[in-house]
């Protein structure tokens, strides 16, 4: 269970390096990202930051998201 929480922590980190990596032609060359990947990538990054403060959040305040008392 621990490492499944850790790896949902890094997962946003990780997606930002591999976000801005896909953007940088002179690594990448021709096979940059295009403008429309980088928005939809940069939109779900945001979701996942979002999403695991939310996580942290309902650890730290078990019951405070409306959570069944006691599950």
């Amino acid at each position: 269970m621990f490492s499944q929480v850790a790896n949902g922590i890094w997962l946003p980190i990780v997606l930002i390096f591999l976000v801005l990596l896909a953007g940088r032609r002179d690594l990448l060359g021709e096979h940059v990202s295009s403008p429309t990947f980088s928005a939809i990538a940069w939109a779900t990054s945001a979701a996942m930051i979002a999403l695991t403060l939310v996580l942290v959040y309902a650890t730290l305040f078990p019951g405070k998201l409306g959570a069944v008392p006691g599950i």
